[in-house]
């Protein structure tokens, strides 16, 4: 594990399964607890594999941005519906991206909020971005926006890729239909 490039969670695969740690990292001490946890999950008996793919037809459109985004085909789905609102993964042996939607309160409303209030304040890399009704990105490629005035949308790239910004737009673009009522 490259410790550089940890952001505040940890991404392993286990029992064929990608499995997300996350903790908001204020030390060594509580990277030394995400590792621990993770190598205890890891040592488990009886996870149980996950199916080969999980698909909802409103992410089907935007599985090709997503490929042109990891820059291969995909070999791994999850797709879920949460309160009528879609959250799509896309994800190779090596890559992962992800696009998750949700309403006031959600991760990604806060994830919206805080990306906003740091570029309004320009205190921070943030820009916006034309996407939904309101868009905001992160110079590490990280982007949330709005859809209206009650859906909010994250998407993520793991690895983070700030190369990839123009993809990541791309990508949000081509789910946005899958946000609007």
């Amino acid at each position: 594990m490259n410790e550089r490039t940890l952001g505040p969670w940890l991404v392993f695969r286990t029992s064929g399964r990608l499995v997300k740690v996350g903790q908001y990292l204020l030390g060594d001490e509580q990277l030394d607890a995400v590792k621990a946890l993770a190598r205890t999950i890891a040592s488990l008996p009886g996870i149980p594999p996950a199916p080969a793919n999980v698909r909802q037809p409103k992410c089907e459109r935007a599985t090709a941005a997503a490929e042109a985004l990891l820059g291969a085909k995909t070999t791994s789905r999850r797709d879920t519906i949460d309160g009528g609102i879609v959250s799509c993964r896309w994800a190779t042996l090596r890559k992962a991206v992800f696009v998750a939607g949700g309403g006031p309160g959600s991760e990604p409303f806060i994830s919206f909020r805080n990306l906003r209030d740091a570029g309004t304040e320009q205190s921070f890399g943030n820009h916006r971005v034309h996407v939904g009704t309101e868009g905001w990105q992160q110079d590490n490629g990280f982007l949330a926006y709005r859809v209206g005035e009650r859906t909010f949308v994250d998407v993520e790239v793991y690895p983070m890729a700030p190369e990839k910004s123009a993809s990541i737009v791309a990508l949000a673009r081509a789910m946005k239909p899958a946000y609007t009522r």
